[in-house]
C-alpha cells in the first residue's frame, strides 16, 4: 500500500551564475547561499488550438510551455541584487536601480511527510531563471511588527547547459533523496546537478 506523502517547508536555497562563453557554452558558477527564503511557486501554460474537420475533433496544436514564478523573501544577498535584481552599487554606498538582471539558476530543498511519520527531502533546480525589478512597499508597525517580504518575480526558461541524452533542454529538475543518491544529494551543495551529473560512489 503506498504511503500518503504531503510536502511542506522550503529550505536550502541557493542560486547560480551563468556565463556564456563566445561559443555558447553554458557554465554555471559555484552555488551561493539565498537566505531569508520564505516561497518559490511556479505556474506553467500551455495554450492549445483545437483544429476541427469532417464535423469532428481533427487533431489539436499544442504551444510552446510559458513558466512564470515568483520568490518569496525576507531578505536577498547584495551579490544577488547587483547581479541579478538590476541594482548597482555608487562609491558612496547608494544603491540605484541602473544594474543589469544576468540570468541564473536557482535551487531549494521541499520537506516530504509520509503517513508513517518518515521525513524526506527533495531537491528542486530550475536552470535558466530572469527576474524582473521586486516589487516594494512599507508599512507603519502597530500593535505588532510584521516581516516586510519582498516578491521577485521571474520566468522560467530551458537551457543549453542542462541538456538531456536525447538532446532535450531542461527547464526544471528534481529528485528525492534516498540511500541510492544521497551523495548526489550532497553533491548540490557544491555544485549543479545536471541531467548527467553522475551519482558520486561512495567510497570508490
Amino acid at each position: 500500500m503506498v504511503s500518503k506523502q504531503v510536502k511542506h517547508g522550503i529550505s536550502g536555497g541557493m542560486y547560480f551564475s551563468i556565463t556564456t562563453s563566445e561559443l555558447g557554452a553554458i557554465t554555471f558558477g559555484t552555488p551561493k547561499p539565498f537566505i531569508g527564503l520564505r516561497g518559490v511557486s511556479f505556474e506553467t501554460s500551455q495554450d492549445s488550438t483545437a483544429l476541427y474537420a469532417d464535423n469532428e475533433l481533427h487533431l489539436r496544436l499544442t504551444g510552446a510551455k510559458s513558466t512564470e514564478g515568483t520568490i518569496t523573501c525576507y531578505q536577498a544577498p547584495e551579490d544577488f541584487w547587483l547581479k541579478h535584481l538590476g541594482y548597482s552599487k555608487m562609491d558612496n554606498g547608494l544603491y540605484t536601480d541602473t544594474g543589469s538582471f544576468a540570468h541564473f539558476a536557482f535551487q531549494y530543498i521541499e520537506k516530504i511527510t509520509d503517513s508513517n511519520g518518515q521525513e524526506f527531502e527533495e531537491l528542486h533546480i530550475w536552470y535558466n531563471l530572469k527576474a524582473s525589478t521586486p516589487t516594494e512597499s512599507a508599512q507603519t508597525d502597530e500593535e505588532s511588527s510584521e516581516g516586510k517580504e519582498i516578491e521577485i518575480s521571474l520566468t522560467a526558461s530551458p537551457s543549453s547547459g542542462a541538456e538531456t541524452p536525447d538532446g532535450k533542454l531542461v527547464t526544471h529538475a528534481h529528485f528525492v533523496k534516498n540511500e541510492e543518491n544521497a551523495s548526489l544529494f550532497e553533491l548540490a551543495k557544491t555544485q549543479i546537478i545536471l541531467p548527467d551529473t553522475p551519482n558520486p560512489v561512495v567510497g570508490g
